[in-house]
Parts: structure tokens; sequence; C-alpha cells
């Protein structure tokens, strides 16, 4: 697994903003995730292969909004770009995701 950080990079009313996400923190929250709950959440599944790897995640708030299913953008290490869709349903997967955007931790579910 790599030691720098993982660029979490994201566009709400076309302002776009960064944050570092601490790899192994992120990869070990995943893989709690993973394993609490194997049969119901693919997404972290995914993302626990893609983190030891990953440059950036890109999040476009504004397109997703209306978008039936929301993905997010995964660039690797070769700049290899992937979309992973994240159907609304995984709220936990989303709530992580809002709580990197937002300084104080937000409130995802006021969100939806």
């Amino acid at each position: 697994m790599k030691k720098e950080p993982v660029v979490l990079s994201w566009t709400k009313d076309e302002l776009t903003q960064l944050r570092l996400l601490n790899r192994h923190e992120m990869y070990e929250l995943f893989l709690g995730i993973k394993n609490g709950f194997q049969a119901q959440n693919p997404i972290s599944t995914v993302l626990v292969e893609k983190i030891p790897t990953l440059e950036r995640i890109s999040i476009d708030l504004d397109r997703d909004e209306s978008m039936d299913i929301p993905f997010i953008t995964l660039v690797s290490d070769t700049n290899n770009i992937e979309t992973l869709e994240v159907p609304r349903i995984h709220r936990i997967i989303w709530s992580i995701f809002y709580n990197y955007m937002e300084e104080d931790g937000g409130d995802f579910f006021s969100k939806m």
C-alpha cells in the first residue's frame, strides 16, 4: 500500500475543493464496513481493493443531484480512471464521503 494520502476532490455549486485523506485510516474504515456487511455492501469491497493504489477520488455533487444512481470517479497511480456507481441506498458510504467533505462532519442525512 502506498504511504501518500489519497486526494478527495469534490464539486458543489461549481466550486471544486480538495482534501488529503490518510490512506491507511481510509482503508481500515472501509475494510471494517466490508467485513461487517459483506453481503450488503459491494461498494466497500471495491474501495478496499482500490484504495492501496488510488491517487484521487472525485465526486461531482452538482451532477449527482440530477442522477438516479450517482457515481464517484477513481483515479489510480497509473492514471487508470474508473467510475464506481454508489446508489443512494448506500447511506453509510455516502455519509463517510460527506463527512470527509465537511470540516465539522456535517449532517449527511439532511442532504438526502
